[in-house]
C-alpha cells in the first residue's frame, strides 16, 4: 500500500494519517472516532425510549442520549453492546475514563 500523503503539505505521512502532527493531523489514540464506535453506539441505542434512565445518574433522558460504556476502553472495556448503556451527553462527557482510575473507596477499612 502506498504512503498516504498530507492533506496540508503534500508530503508522505507515517501510518494511515491525513496529516502531518506538525500540520495539525490528529494521532491514533483511543478516543478516535472509528467505525466500532458508530456500531457500539447504534446497538446500545437500539432499543432506547425516550423517558429511559440514564445510565450514570438514574434521570430520565429526554433529548439525544449517548451510548457510553460500562467499563471504560482504558480500564478493559470493549466495543460489544453488553457493555454499553444510555446515558446523557453530559454524563457520558463529564467524567470520562478518569472516573475508573481516580475513583476514591467511600469508606476506609476498620484498622
Amino acid at each position: 500500500m502506498p504512503p498516504r500523503i498530507c492533506i496540508k503539505c503534500g508530503q508522505p505521512t507515517p501510518g494511515r494519517q491525513s496529516r502531518h502532527r506538525a500540520c495539525g493531523g490528529k494521532t491514533t489514540g483511543p478516543r478516535r472516532h472509528d467505525a466500532r464506535q458508530t456500531t457500539f453506539r447504534k446497538q446500545v441505542l437500539k432499543t432506547f425510549r425516550p423517558g429511559d434512565p440514564c445510565g450514570k445518574c438514574g434521570l430520565p433522558i429526554w433529548d439525544l442520549p449517548d451510548a457510553g460504556h460500562i467499563i471504560a476502553l482504558s480500564a478493559g472495556g470493549t466495543f460489544d453492546p453488553s457493555n454499553g448503556q444510555p446515558e446523557h451527553r453530559s454524563c457520558n462527557r463529564s467524567d470520562g475514563a478518569r472516573l475508573a482510575r481516580n475513583k476514591k473507596p467511600s469508606f476506609s477499612p476498620p484498622p
